[in-house]
Formats: structure tokens, C-alpha cells, sequence
């Protein structure tokens, strides 16, 4: 299985920084300095105004430091961490392409098949027909090229402005690696209408079955997940794009975590049966009877019980488009699971809504939310407000538990609080509250995942001096 880990040792830090203080204490000239809760740098010992060499020391450190922030999509606002979530969008904006296709494909200059030129006089031409052609091509891509298909084909399609938060370099740079991989007919390159701008254009690429084909014989994907490839892309409705790209904001708003483990394309839970068993009292029926048969017919209901009949009810198996990982503080082997499910669609047949009806009852199997192999299972819904969470309790009703079992390891992704509240409190559960009236109501309630899970210790000022440790970017 194909998997997207955790990230470089500079970056993990900075990620544990997020869900504590923003800004890490700084020793300039013996003078240990830091980011006060009301916006103020102050020494750390007593309170005091450093010095004004330490105090612009540290302004520097903090610019720096918001700059590596920014080229990852983290935008630091008045102490808090935002992520701007490109899968976001009105429902004006869903109506318009509800039958309308949402992407429009841009082609390559160039035809297939195409030339390779290995010499100055030897060219020979590349149609992928046999593992040559692959190995050929391969040698013609650097790292980052291969990083970032792996990327593209992870998430089956991404937007450019993901691929650049990334890898944390900017669209100039990136987008070389893009048109070599095009030229190479190893991805797709799309163009979609941007909300924010009305009449501009945005872009988007897909992996393409030759960029399956090479990461496999280069053994960077299993041949399990190559040859399902055509079923994976295989898109439900004209909103397939966006919820890959749902899946990447999800993905790119928990690696910021310092528990994040890994990332892989697909999850599953298997099909099963349970049953149902339902009493049914027999009918009196409206048709006339004689005075004799009136009789009878009450004499028989009186002896007749209650008939009870049991149905089986089949529950298919259903295919994540990705599921993510968080370490334990245990190290037994086990992780903290989220398979991941971006909301969309409340109508029609490939409804999100009608659709988790089966995925509540597949998470209602988990007995302490503990899948067979120990791992801790949570459902990620990923949605674009408040209101998309609440429609989803008006139908089932979770605060009730909706007559299922165990469903207190379902988790909302809110896009709209990651963008305007911060990274750290972008996750949300629904509890039941008592109201004055005797009745219960949904609260929403903020998912903190390093306290839910009783996770590590706040980190030691010494492990945040390798923030200052700049790697270099990549090329083009």
C-alpha cells in the first residue's frame, strides 16, 4: 500500500507548534525571550522588556518563522494557524456543476506518442508498449519530479496550489516538474472556474495510467493499488474532483499534528449481515361479515399471538478514498485510524448524505471504536460549515445515537474553521445537551487530539533549535 509518512525533522517541529504556543522561546545575548499571551515579547524568567537587540532578534526569528509557515499554506493571524482549504466552496457554486462538467482538460503541446531524444543523433519514439520505454523514461525524472507524481497519484487528482504547499516551494518552481510530467503523458492537466474570481481559471492534475504504470515498476506504489486504478478514478458524479481535493486539505491540515504517522489512498471495511426482528399483529380487516363469522373471527384473534419475523439485512462493503494515521502514546503497534469521508452531495443517486446510512452502520461495529487488529477507528467527515453538520444530525440523528451502536468515534472536519479559527480547531464532535425544557439538543464541541488522546508532553525548548537549521529548496 501506498504511503505518504510523516515529514522532515524541521517541519515535524514546527508542526508541534501549532497546537501549543505559536512562537517557541529564543535565548538572544543570554536574554531567553518570548511571545507573551496578549501579542507582547517579554522575557521569559520576569516579565520584562528584553532588550532591544533581543527584541528585534526575535521579531526576525518570527518573521522567518511565518515565512517557512506560509510556504507549507499556514498563515499565522494574531497568534492563530489557518490553513486556506482550496476545496471549499458555496452551494451556489456545487448547483451550478451539479450536470455540468467541472473540469475542462488542457493538452499537451506535444502528441502521443512521442519522441525521446537519448543523443544528439539518436531519437526513438515512446508509446509505453513494453517496460523499456518506462525505464527510459524514468531516468529523464529527478527526486522532486517523482515526488510529486507519487503525490498526484495518491490523491488521484490535486490543484496545483496543494502541490505547492507540499513540497513548500512556489508555483514557479513547481511548475517545470508539472509540464515534464505532461510532456511524458504521465498526468492529466485540468482547468475549473475559481469562486473567489469569478471569469479566472484554476488548475488541477490526475495521474495518468503511464504514471501508474512507471511508480510500480519503480516500486513506489503495490501492484495491488496500479492495477485498481481505473476503478478508483472512476467518478461518481461531477463532484469527484472536489472531494480528492477535500481529501488532500484533510490530509495537509492533519500532518501538522505531531502525532501524524502516514497517509494511504484507499481503506475499506468489509460487507456483513445482521438481522432485524420485527412483530407483527395480525389485521382486522374491512370487509363485512356475518354475525356468526364476526364471531369466530374474534374468538381466533384472541388465540392468535403475535407473529415475529426476523430479516436478514446485507450491508456492503464500502472503499475509502483515504485513510489517515496518528501515532499512539503507546507503543504497541497499534495507531489511531480516521478513514476519511468528504461531504458533499444531500440529493440525487450518489447522495453523501443517503450514502453514510451504511457507513454509520459499518462504524457501529466497532466495539470501544476498536477494529480487529486494535487499532482505534474513526469516521473523518469532512465538511465545508456548520450547516453541513447539521444536516447530517436532522437525518440521523447522532446526539440519539440514530438507533445505532457506538458512534461516538465520528469526527467532523470543519474546512470553514480551519480557514478562519486555526488548524487546532478545525476538528468537531457533536454531544447531546440538555435543554430547560426537558428536551436534548446537538453542541457542538471542539476535538483536541493530542489532549483526547493524552499524547506527548509539551516539546523541550532544546528540540525547537533546529527551527533555525534552513534546508534549502529543491530546484527545478
Amino acid at each position: 500500500m501506498t504511503k505518504i509518512p510523516g515529514n522532515k525533522k524541521w517541519l515535524q517541529n514546527i508542526a508541534k507548534k501549532i497546537n501549543l504556543p505559536l512562537y517557541p522561546k529564543k535565548k538572544f545575548n543570554g536574554e531567553e525571550v518570548t511571545l507573551m499571551p496578549d501579542g507582547t515579547v517579554r522575557l521569559s524568567e520576569t516579565g520584562e522588556k528584553p532588550s532591544a537587540e533581543a527584541l528585534e532578534a526575535y521579531q526576525d526569528f518570527v518573521k522567518k518563522f511565518n515565512e517557512r509557515l506560509r510556504r507549507f499554506g499556514v498563515r499565522t493571524i494574531d497568534g492563530k494557524a489557518t490553513l486556506n482549504t482550496v476545496s471549499r466552496f458555496s452551494d451556489d457554486y456545487y448547483k451550478k456543476y451539479a450536470s455540468t462538467p467541472l473540469l475542462k482538460q488542457v493538452y499537451p503541446n506535444n502528441d502521443f506518442p512521442f519522441h525521446l531524444q537519448l543523443q544528439e543523433d539518436y531519437i526513438i519514439q515512446i508509446n509505453y508498449s513494453q517496460e523499456t520505454d518506462y525505464e527510459l523514461i524514468s531516468k529523464q525524472l529527478n527526486q522532486l519530479d517523482m515526488d510529486i507524481l507519487l503525490f498526484i497519484a495518491t490523491f488521484r487528482n490535486v490543484q496545483l496550489l496543494q502541490i505547492s504547499r507540499e513540497f513548500g516551494l512556489p508555483i514557479p518552481k513547481i511548475k517545470p516538474h508539472l509540464k515534464r510530467l505532461r510532456e511524458f503523458y504521465l498526468i492529466q492537466e485540468w482547468e475549473f472556474e475559481r469562486e473567489d474570481t469569478p471569469g479566472a481559471l484554476a488548475t488541477s492534475y490526475s495521474i495518468y495510467s503511464h504514471g501508474t504504470m512507471l511508480l510500480l515498476l519503480a516500486n513506489k506504489i503495490s501492484r495491488n493499488f496500479t492495477y485498481k486504478w481505473k476503478d478508483i478514478l472512476r467518478e461518481e458524479d461531477n463532484y469527484s474532483p472536489i472531494r480528492y481535493w477535500k481529501v488532500v486539505d484533510a490530509y495537509q491540515n492533519f500532518k501538522f499534528n505531531q502525532n501524524y504517522a502516514y497517509f494511504v489512498p484507499t481503506s475499506k471495511l468489509e460487507k456483513f449481515t445482521y438481522t432485524v426482528t420485527k412483530t407483527q399483529e395480525k389485521s382486522e380487516g374491512t370487509s363485512p361479515l356475518s354475525g356468526m363469522e364476526k364471531r369466530k373471527s374474534e374468538l381466533q384473534a384472541k388465540k392468535a399471538k403475535k407473529k415475529e419475523r426476523t430479516y436478514t439485512v446485507h450491508v456492503p462493503r464500502y472503499l475509502f478514498i483515504g485513510q489517515l494515521a496518528l501515532n499512539k502514546k503507546e507503543d504497541d503497534g497499534t495507531k489511531n485510524l480516521f478513514d476519511v469521508y468528504p461531504y458533499i452531495t444531500n440529493v440525487g443517486d450518489t447522495s453523501d448524505l443517503d450514502k453514510l446510512l451504511n457507513v454509520f452502520k459499518h462504524f457501529g461495529r466497532f466495539e470501544d471504536g476498536l477494529d480487529e487488529e486494535g487499532n482505534k477507528r474513526y469516521l473523518l467527515i469532512i465538511v465545508d460549515n456548520f450547516d453541513d453538520i447539521q444536516e447530517i444530525e436532522d437525518k440521523y440523528m447522532l446526539i440519539e445515537n440514530g438507533g445505532y451502536k457506538n458512534l461516538n468515534n465520528i469526527i467532523f472536519l470543519n474546512l470553514e474553521l480551519a480557514a478562519e479559527e486555526g488548524i487546532d480547531k478545525s476538528l468537531v464532535v457533536i454531544r447531546s445537551q440538555n435543554t430547560t425544557e426537558g428536551g436534548r439538543v446537538a453542541k457542538y464541541m471542539p476535538f483536541r487530539m493530542n489532549e483526547a488522546f493524552n499524547e506527548r508532553p509539551l516539546i523541550k525548548h532544546a528540540e525547537l533549535e533546529e527551527l533555525e537549521q534552513e534546508e534549502g529548496d529543491t530546484d527545478a
